[in-house]
């Protein structure tokens, strides 16, 4: 026990030296809002929470490196951005990779229309139904199966 005492000693020292800063806010409901953790006295990462205490985003400063999250704690965006790589990557509210974009070009998608899927905006033959014999257009298609009106 003599021997690991000095060791301890010196790792508990080594880590206790940092000049890691914490700044935390809060909402009024107690839960963390937002937290910027410093080193010598510089931003490093910032997180930013949602109300009910799930994390939002989180910025790796230094790192070039953002994420965001859902509401239900799945990852919903992924940025890495340095001198080597750019990397985005969006994903759906159950965890499914989306799409990969390296270096602005689409490396993964999903299905067709995910970059537009994203802005919100679908090319318009998507958005019509096009369910090729809807029978509410004033005029019968006998092709047998029966409906009934």
């Amino acid at each position: 026990m003599k021997f690991y005492l000095p060791i301890f000693t010196l790792l508990f020292s080594l880590f206790g030296v940092s000049q890691n800063n914490v700044i935390v806010e809060k909402y009024r409901n107690g839960n963390v809002k937002l937290e910027k953790i410093l080193h010598a006295g510089k931003n490093q990462i910032i997180k930013m929470y949602y109300k009910n205490g799930q994390l939002k985003n989180i910025q790796y400063l230094t790192k070039g490196i953002v994420e965001e999250y859902y509401k239900n704690g799945q990852l919903s965006y992924r940025k890495i951005q340095n001198q080597e790589l750019m990397l985005e990557e969006a994903y759906s509210k159950e965890g499914a990779l989306i799409i990969r974009l390296v270096d602005n070009n689409i490396e993964f998608s999903s299905y067709d229309n995910a970059l537009n899927d994203l802005r919100g905006s679908r090319p318009k033959q998507e958005q019509d139904n096009t369910h090729n014999h809807s029978h509410n257009h004033g005029h019968n298609h006998d092709h047998g199966h029966n409906h009934h009106h």
